[in-house]
């Protein structure tokens, strides 16, 4: 790359030396110096400087690819990129590790479409005019492409210097906007924030020091206001001692700012949902207690103010109830909320772990689906960056590499490498920050190793054709835009505009200082439709009460779980169907539940993910509310968020309740096979033929069984065909069945029966009833055509059974008639268009 100089826009004349004329221009530059030096803390702070070249005619080095303007930063490579090995680069900006790091020198740059570089700010020579800013982030383009807003580090002042190391708070990072020509410089948030730090410390401890913050990750809003990532609000995450960090909303001059999250543990990487106008961003979702069948008292020996267990929590991730794989989920996330910090619900992912979920910062393709950066350190407290790019449907399902280094991604690493360093061996390199262009290219930040020079690249949308745009050596250009006019997103009003606190709750309350919201789950017992990649809710009769827990910043310093242990607010019964309300949820604050069974089970935390219990009914993560709002969701599981509450909320009491039943059935092939039919997978199960089918050559006579824990009124008995096709080249193809509901669980008193002689559909075929209350149901396949594996056989992909609890059994004969106006009608409503949850 070649190296250009800026050049001035005229000519210098000769003059004749006049001394008293050169004292005048001293006096007044160092006038203006002292005066903009009493002026950096005020609030908002502009200098109207001259173009920045922005229509340079430096000589171009190259035409971009891109067909865009470009506007991006430089930054210095810092060491100690990892834990792992102190020696690797640090990616500049990257999650708790690096996201406040000094990296100056730091240059805002414009990247034009004939090659020509426009520097709008150098922290290499931090200026008056420049703010003396030293290092700059995360610039965004408003949407009429005319400003940026951007986050800068200012000088240190007095002789100080920033702390290098990472993890750390700089208390420098501020947010500015100017126009894209380099003119309007403004200080949008300043420095005069005084935070009081008295009720953070307790005698006889170490002092927590919340004075310091820093403001990053700034993005326009649809309305023309400006979202940012802050660690104003004095709390430190639940793991690795770093800052809490939460979104802020202000409007473009710098007033009116306020906080919209309550996260314990992060909230970064702000961007406008195209499609919705929500603000879609990263969450840290972590809970540093785990559930605990066992609700007595244990104090920390070594800290008598800590437990090592209390109330039903354990300190102790290896002392737990339920599976670890998901409860210790420590990792950033999707999720979604409207501009007013209501509507919060998890935007993307599966039902995998840390590494399917994991999501920091991204960006939007025309058809509205997520590109968004991977890194595999989930956390991002032990290393920064060593990631890739990703791409994800909004809502559930799994992701699609596109490039860099990626979950499960090839690596060329030595033979004896240890697991822990096999990725920065990554065959692809690393990729990060994706800007998607009008026509779905990309831009990427790509660095062929674990340096992490990271230059930038354009891709192709299938992650092919990496075209190199711009590179220094030596430095990471990062954090790319281009610059047009963009479509501007649908405007969401604030409904609720009531201000956060500045400070949380004390230890001894009252911890509704913001108000309450009501938290109300119209079913916990909710799940998802068939192939919608989330666990399965707990199963019916499991959930006896619901246990509310307050988990905000008080006397701990760092994140040692021991200390400031949840403060349980309230314990609620849950109905027979499953719902619960709560009113009195304090608003803007942290906040998690637990459920319990009921005392006749053990009074301990039910299992989630049935058939293959994969977690529990315990929130992994922290969840919150703004005064007066309803939080309305369904289920009380892994992903539920996700999953529609219906327009009419009356339906939502009725679910398919089948994963908590068990199931036996008369021949199966593989062994286990029989819980395929209650799995929630049909496609998904397509590629593997996770599918109940029996024994070769055995067709006649075959059943399957599901007998429910408790009895439930049952509207529905949906039936599910193996898709034809596949592995198993199948045709085989159900054509009559008869559904059974039995009152016991020994299956002897038949209260209704259907028979259907047609066609099972891959895509379900249902079975109706009115509301009869049942504990079994036996499924007897009465005719198959067609074979599976060559072989003739019978079987079917999944059973769905809509039903809700019930506390009284009726016994009853329902009607063989298969379909009558009050089935219809329950037919209509467990399938009529739904909206999505509040939380």
């Amino acid at each position: 790359m070649k190296n250009y100089a800026l050049t001035l826009p005229y000519a210098a004349k000769p003059f004749r030396l006049n001394y008293a004329l050169i004292f005048i221009l001293l006096v007044t530059v160092v006038g203006f110096i002292f005066i903009n030096v009493l002026l950096q803390d005020k609030q908002p702070q502009q200098i109207q400087s001259a173009p920045a070249n922005y229509n340079s005619s430096q000589q171009p080095d190259a035409v971009s690819p891109v067909g865009y303007d470009m506007i991006f930063v430089s930054r210095k490579i810092l060491r100690e990129g990892s834990n792992n090995n102190e020696t690797y680069g640090d990616m500049p900006g990257a999650g708790p590790y690096s996201r406040f790091l000094d990296c100056a020198p730091g240059k805002l740059l414009i990247y034009k479409t004939n090659g020509t570089l426009v520097t709008l700010i150098d922290g290499s020579k931090p200026t008056a005019a420049s703010m003396n800013l030293i290092d700059v982030n995360a610039p965004d383009v408003s949407y009429d492409g005319t400003q940026v807003v951007f986050a800068g580090l200012v000088a240190p002042s007095g002789g100080q210097t920033y702390d290098t190391l990472p993890k750390g708070v700089q208390g420098g990072w501020r947010i500015y906007k100017m126009n894209i020509d380099g003119t309007g410089l403004t200080q949008l948030t300043a420095s005069k924030l005084v935070i009081n730090n008295a009720q953070f410390n307790a005698p006889g401890k170490h002092a927590n020091n919340f004075s310091q913050y820093d403001d990053i990750d700034p993005i326009w809003m649809a309305d023309g206001r400006i979202c940012f990532s802050s660690s104003r609000w004095p709390s430190s995450a639940d793991y690795a001692g770093v800052r809490t960090t939460n979104l802020y909303v202000m409007n473009n001059d710098g007033s009116s700012m306020h906080r919209i999250t309550s996260e314990r543990n992060g909230a970064e990487r702000p961007m406008m949902d195209p499609l919705t106008g929500q603000i879609v961003f990263s969450r840290w979702w972590r809970n540093g207690r785990v559930p605990l069948d066992d609700t007595s008292t244990l104090a920390d020996p070594a800290n008598p103010t800590g437990y090592i267990r209390k109330g039903g929590l354990s300190s102790n991730p290896a002392v737990q109830s339920g599976a670890p794989f998901l409860i210790t989920f420590n990792g950033w996330v999707a999720a979604a909320i409207n501009p007013d910090g209501t509507g919060l619900h998890l935007f993307a992912g599966g039902s995998g772990g840390d590494q399917q979920f994991n999501m920091y910062g991204g960006s939007f393709t025309s058809t509205n689906t997520l590109v968004a950066n991977y890194f595999p350190n989930n956390h991002m407290t032990a290393e920064g960056g060593f990631g890739g790019v990703d791409t994800h449907v909004r809502g559930a399902g799994s992701y699609l590499p596109l490039a860099g280094y990626t979950f499960g991604g090839a690596t060329n690493a030595p033979a004896g490498t240890p697991d822990s360093l096999q990725r920065y061996y990554s065959v692809n390199g690393y990729a990060t920050d994706a800007a998607v262009l009008p026509n779905n290219k990309v831009i990427i930040s790509w660095a062929p190793d674990t340096n992490q020079d990271y230059g930038l690249y354009l891709i192709d949308s299938a992650g092919n054709s990496k075209t190199l745009i711009y590179d220094v050596p030596g430095m990471a250009e990062m954090r790319a835009k281009a610059i047009y006019v963009r479509t501007v997103p649908p405007i969401i009003a604030d409904q609720i505009k009531e201000v956060a606190s500045q400070y949380p709750p004390l230890a001894a309350g009252p911890y509704n200082i913001d108000g309450n919201f009501t938290f109300n789950c119209l079913n916990v017992y909710a799940n998802g439709p068939v192939d919608m990649d989330i666990t399965s809710a707990p199963a019916i009769g499991s959930a006896g009460s619901i246990k509310f827990f307050i988990n905000q910043q008080r006397t701990r310093v760092g994140s040692n779980p021991e200390f400031d242990w949840p403060i349980q607010l309230a314990e609620l019964p849950i109905s027979a169907s499953g719902a619960v309300t709560n009113p009195n949820s304090p608003a803007n604050v942290p906040l998690f539940e637990q459920l319990r069974t009921p005392s006749a089970q053990g009074y301990t935390v039910p299992a989630t993910g049935d058939p293959f219990p994969s977690s529990t009914a315990h929130v992994a993560g922290m969840n919150y509310g703004r005064p007066t709002q309803t939080m309305t969701c369904m289920g009380c599981h892994r992903g539920h968020s996700m999953i529609p509450v219906p327009a009419d909320t009356t339906d939502a009491e009725f679910t398919n309740l089948a994963p908590g039943a068990t199931v036996t059935v008369s021949s199966t092939q593989p062994a286990g096979g029989a819980t395929s039919l209650i799995d929630r997978q049909v496609m998904l199960a397509f590629a593997k033929e996770g599918y109940w089918f029996t024994e070769k050559d055995i067709t006649q006579n075959q059943w399957a069984k599901l007998n429910f824990p408790v009895s439930i009124k049952i509207n529905d008995v949906r039936l599910y065909n193996i898709p034809f096709g596949g592995i198993a080249a199948s045709t085989m193809q159900v054509n009559n069945v008869e559904v059974d509901l039995y009152s016991d669980s020994a299956a002897t008193q038949l209260v209704a029966s259907q028979t259907i002689a047609q066609n099972l559909a891959s895509t379900g075929t249902d079975v109706l009833f009115s509301s009869v209350v049942a504990r079994v149901v036996v499924i007897k396949i009465l005719g198959t055509t067609g074979t599976f594996g060559g072989k003739p056989r019978t079987g079917l992909a999944e059973v769905e059974v809509i039903a809700s609890g019930n506390t009284v059994v009726t016994p009853m004969i329902a009607s063989n008639k298969r379909k009558d106006n009050l089935a219809k009608l329950i037919l209509a409503a467990s399938r009529k268009r739904q909206t999505r949850s509040a939380d």
